[in-house]
């Protein structure tokens, strides 16, 4: 399985590329792709899909994991999300990937065994697990929680041994 995580910003969008080889998870693509926020809405949404569309191509993706968004205090926001998301179900169908989403819960069950941890706390067993990926500093919440949200999809939405071998 060649996963693609996302955590779609209409500023940031983190991103991870995970390969799954047996009991293995290699990280091979990660980061925070940002967006100008003086572009249009419309160009925005283009260059997100361009943007994915060849990270899919790069390198060969089968699957895609996405969190669900949770109707916060903003109902523009949450709208804005979700013509992000329409882009991933499109290439998901365009690209024959298999497409798995799971709410912010789930994720952080899965990755830390607790439903209510806090972003920190993700954060820091997400680096745990990918050992030497904050080598260049603090990684963005975008990215560690795109991250998250891969391993829950590896792990089938459900706590893994490992997460609970890394608890802090």
């Amino acid at each position: 399985m060649i996963l693609l995580s996302i955590d779609p910003g209409t500023r940031c969008a983190g991103y991870g590329v995970m390969i799954r080889e047996g009991k293995r998870t290699r990280l091979v693509d990660w980061g925070c792709w940002s967006m100008s926020g003086r572009k249009s809405l419309i160009q925005r949404v283009t260059d997100f899909h361009r943007f994915f569309k060849d990270k899919i191509e790069e390198h060969n993706i089968t699957s895609l994991a996405i969190e669900t968004p949770y109707l916060g205090k903003s109902v523009a926001t949450y709208g804005k999300l979700s013509y992000l998301r329409g882009i991933l179900y499109l290439l998901s169908g365009q690209y024959d990937l298999d497409l798995y989403e799971y709410s912010p819960r789930v994720v952080k069950q899965a990755v830390t065994g607790k439903g209510g941890a806090s972003k920190e706390e993700v954060a820091a067993l997400v680096v745990q697990f990918f050992k030497g990926i904050d080598k260049d500093g603090p990684l963005k919440d975008d990215t560690t929680d795109a991250l998250a949200v891969g391993l829950c999809a590896l792990w089938g939405g459900q706590p893994s041994t490992i997460c609970r071998q890394l608890s802090l």
